[in-house]
């Protein structure tokens, strides 16, 4: 809360950050957690001399994303590009605009990995946009076990013929991964 006033000829600037919880709010508290994903209406009230308090009533959900038009490739080192060179996260493999199903959005790929190598998902052909990495996925599968996380990035420890599905949920924002050995 930022305010800035004048009182008795005299200004008065009051800067906070409250934290805790809603509804025991302390002044430098940590960030308030909330579980419930939404779209809120919230008021501070401050009594001079007295306390503080908040309330926050929900008053909408946050509609999902729409993925339609969201084109999504493979980009890293860990397959061969077109021209039969190994990939140096140069060059996307597989870009396309997903498979929809109300809201799943579900894009697939029939990859040579090149094992030990890594790989994320990215939008479009630059990193302008959404990228995936491991940490963001469920891995699902019978192939997932051939997948680990490189520093964010999908680690590739078997090379072979995968097929990988990156399916996102957008009404609850789940992203998972399912990888089949061919």
């Amino acid at each position: 809360m930022n305010c800035q006033g004048h009182y008795a000829g005299l200004f008065i600037s009051v800067n906070t950050n409250f934290g805790g919880a809603v509804n025991a709010l302390v002044p430098g508290g940590s960030n308030i957690y909330n579980s419930d994903p939404g779209i809120y209406t919230c008021n501070l009230t401050y009594t001079v001399g007295s306390t503080y308090s908040a309330t926050h009533i929900k008053t909408g959900s946050i509609p999902p994303v729409d993925y339609t038009n969201i084109q999504m490739g493979i980009i890293g080192d860990s397959y061969l590009k077109q021209d039969g060179t190994q990939a140096n996260w140069d060059e996307n493999f597989g870009t396309t605009l997903p498979a929809v199903a109300g809201t799943n959005y579900t894009w697939t790929y029939n990859v040579n990995f090149i094992g030990y190598h890594d790989f994320k998902f990215r939008q479009g052909f630059d990193w302008s946009g959404i990228n995936i990495g491991y940490p963001e996925v469920t891995m699902a599968g019978a192939a997932a076990s051939y997948f680990t996380n490189d520093g964010g990035n999908f680690r590739v420890v078997s090379s072979g013929n995968f097929t990988m599905v990156l399916k996102i949920e957008a009404a609850t924002e789940i992203w998972t991964v399912t990888a089949t050995k061919n």
